[in-house]
């Protein structure tokens, strides 16, 4: 089984729920009764929505509204119509988001370089975050740079585009997603393409699948992800209740 299917399965609660046959499936999980680490929110309803396949994965707070759902929601449903119940349910902000599977890229003719030097990463750190509190960023860049997803483009002997590893909730030893970040007036050169796609090609080297994800309404990490190697896999929604 591909890591990425693996690594959502484990958070939508329940192994084989995307490669069973249901093409509906409702999961009761307590996964969704805590905040996962690397979120900033607990999700209450999580649902995963790709052509034949809506899984909704739910907790405790959720539970009251589940046979409405399991009335109004359709396999013919797209994720927009869904999102539109979910939000009329719960009366809540739902968060649309897109997952990626990766299929492998080329390398870019720009140089991107493994950072192994703090001070740079630091100094990138704070022209992208200026005034951030920075007590805890040496040990993550340790982190980063043992595992060699911390990638950069140099322009005139600074950082200018820089990846990062979020923190995974589940399978951290088969995923890893990608962050990027780029300064002010670098943006649009390619100097972030140039570094994901090492960035990818180091945790391919590590044994690991590499991942990512973006809110719909992110244009430009799609056009990046798709210019990477990554092929659209789902859409998800999430409620906090």
């Amino acid at each position: 089984m591909n890591p990425t299917i693996l690594y959502y399965e484990a958070m939508l609660g329940q192994q084989s729920c995307l490669s069973g046959g249901q093409a509906i499936h409702f999961i009761h999980s307590a996964e969704r009764n805590v905040q996962q680490p690397g979120f900033s929110a607990r999700f209450d309803i999580y649902c995963w929505v790709q052509p034949g396949k809506i899984v909704l994965s739910y907790g405790d707070a959720a539970s009251p509204q589940i046979s409405r759902l399991q009335q109004a929601i359709h396999t013919d449903n797209t994720a927009a119509e869904i999102k539109s119940t979910l939000a009329t349910v719960f009366g809540r902000e739902v968060k649309h988001n897109i997952k990626y599977i990766y299929q492998g890229s080329q390398p870019s003719n720009i140089l991107a370089e493994n950072v192994t030097e703090y001070d740079d990463y630091k100094n990138f750190f704070l022209g992208c975050f200026p005034g951030s509190k920075i007590d805890w960023l040496e040990e993550y860049f340790t982190e980063m740079a043992a595992a060699g997803t911390c990638v950069a483009v140099y322009h005139g002997g600074r950082i200018v585009s820089c990846t990062d590893a979020p923190t995974m909730p589940y399978l951290s030893e088969l995923v890893q997603e990608i962050g990027i970040n780029t300064l002010p007036g670098y943006m649009g050169r390619g100097y972030a393409a140039a570094a994901c796609a090492k960035a990818a090609q180091n945790i391919m080297a590590s044994g690991k699948a590499p991942q990512w994800s973006h809110d719909t309404c992110n244009i430009a990490s799609q056009k990046l992800a798709e210019k990477i190697g990554f092929a659209k896999l789902a859409e998800v929604l999430a409620v906090t209740i």
